[in-house]
């Protein structure tokens, strides 16, 4: 079961970060992945029988008096309308009744929902910044409207195979912590895909890059009919120096030796020390085939990129005079530069 799309605390100390996980930006790469996967609610329509599925924990802070609003739809309709507080965390479950493993009974009755879709729904869906849905309500309740303000989708019971998804493109420029335990088995589901498209900024604590060895062991091994990979990856890791638990990170040179013997096409890498806490590694398939190129620095290898439009470029070393020579020749139509620069040369 994929675990929650809540943003973990702890880089160099829990109470610090914990504050910056839950920034704007965090925010906007939850709300990107809940489009997608309510673009995939809507591709598997016809063979709609979702499980085990969860994006964030399963709440428990239901609160009954709450839900019974919902249900006397005529008596509560225009103060919950007109009242964000109501249905800004809006839970649309219950405790399930579980008689055994496979007989289990909807939350919400197929009258309620009946009445909460057409007439409930469409008038609060500006207001709904999270949403917890479960398997047998999540068509309804995902149809229903367009939750515009939406930064937390929670889906309860879902874990069948996305076998009729052919052709998957996921490209963010928002740092996410959720790869290893929101993404990955995700991706696994999607046994059949012939075209995968990754671009992906991963931030990890305590931990090491992504490289060719976990792409192929934790996802792309069950990809049997994957006939293209084309992928973006900067993995950003934050280390504890500890004598008990040293990471070690691997070397460029290991990164390149992890793609081989594996079925990739022409990778590029480079490894970039930012601190003895903080470095980064970025992974990309050549020819380049994106518009976007983050979180480029000095040790930039070069190369063309005729595609990219928007850049990124931070210095957490001082920009040498000789990059911006390399950067203008290597990204000839480029039409948006983002420069964070915090050092001076």
């Amino acid at each position: 079961m994929v675990s929650a799309l809540t943003v973990p605390g702890g880089l160099m100390n829990n109470t610090a970060l914990s504050t910056a996980i839950h920034s704007t930006r965090q925010s906007e790469a939850l709300f990107n992945l809940s489009q997608l996967l309510f673009g995939l609610a809507r591709a598997e329509q016809s063979n709609y029988t979702f499980r085990n599925l969860q994006l964030g924990p399963p709440s428990r802070q239901f609160r009954e008096a709450r839900f019974k609003k919902f249900l006397s739809v005529n008596q509560q309709f225009d103060r919950l309308a007109l009242d964000p507080f109501n249905v800004r965390d809006l839970d649309m479950t219950d405790i399930m009744i579980i008689d055994s493993l496979y007989d289990k009974t909807p939350s919400i009755d197929t009258e309620t929902l009946s009445k909460i879709c057409p007439k409930l729904l469409p008038r609060i869906h500006r207001q709904v910044h999270k949403l917890t849905v479960e398997q047998c309500s999540m068509k309804d309740i995902l149809l229903a409207a367009n939750y515009s303000e939406l930064y937390s989708l929670s889906l309860i019971n879902f874990q069948k195979k996305l076998p009729k998804l052919k052709y998957l493109s996921f490209t963010t420029s928002n740092d996410t912590w959720q790869y290893d335990n929101l993404i990955v088995p995700l991706l696994c589901r999607m046994i059949n895909l012939e075209e995968l498209k990754l671009f992906l900024l991963i931030n990890r604590f305590n931990s090491i890059y992504v490289d060719g060895i976990q792409l192929y062991n934790q996802f792309l091994i069950y990809m049997t009919q994957l006939k293209k990979f084309t992928f973006c990856i900067n993995t950003e890791v934050y280390n504890e120096v500890t004598v008990e638990l040293p990471v070690e990170l691997p070397s460029n040179e290991d990164i390149q030796r992890s793609f081989i013997g594996r079925g990739y096409q022409q990778v590029t890498s480079y490894v970039h020390t930012n601190s003895k806490f903080i470095s980064q590694c970025l992974i990309y398939s050549l020819p380049y085939d994106f518009e976007y190129f983050a979180k480029i620095d000095n040790s930039f290898q070069g190369g063309m990129f005729d595609k990219v439009r928007q850049l990124k470029m931070s210095d957490e070393i001082p920009f040498e005079h000789k990059f911006f020579p390399l950067v203008s020749k290597n990204f000839p139509f480029l039409q948006f530069l983002n420069i964070c620069n915090y050092h001076p040369q």
